[in-house]
């Protein structure tokens, strides 16, 4: 709803249907926490030195389904995550933490339990599994898997 008139300053009122949305956005940000920053740790964890500036973290931000305050809201909260730390003259990001279990890609992690039978899948001693989408690989003499 748009009021002014009489030189009086244009004034925009929100209907309940906007302010219900909005709370609701808020709601589904909440929710959406846990996700968002296991997300950012595993982007962390797959970089060289477990840390980003933040230049490009702001820059992919939207894609990350960050707030625009999320320095200021996610990164404190979660100490034992994050840090933000000066690196060559840029504040970035660093990881506090090596999570080993979210080192795992999609296809390690539906290989652990065998839906259909319920019951782990067997590995050879040099790291290579069974199964119609396997393929074998030829690891090195050093190699030692930690399947």
């Amino acid at each position: 709803m748009v009021t002014g008139g009489s030189r009086r300053p244009y004034v925009l009122q929100l209907k309940d249907k906007a302010l219900s949305i909005a709370e609701e956005e808020k709601d589904v940000m909440e929710m959406m926490e846990p996700i968002v920053v296991t997300n950012i740790r595993k982007l962390l964890m797959m970089s060289m030195d477990c840390r980003i500036p933040l230049a490009k973290i702001v820059f992919i931000q939207p894609e990350l389904g960050l707030s625009k305050n999320f320095m200021e809201d996610l990164i404190p909260k979660y100490p034992e995550f994050f840090r933000v730390q000066e690196f060559k003259g840029h504040d970035s990001l660093q990881l506090e933490s090596w999570d080993s279990s979210l080192a795992v890609t999609a296809r390690e992690s539906d290989l652990f339990v065998d839906p259909l039978n319920g019951k782990r899948p067997q590995f050879n001693k040099d790291g290579n599994c069974f199964g119609p989408f396997s393929f074998r690989i030829k690891f090195p003499v050093v190699f030692w898997s930690n399947m």
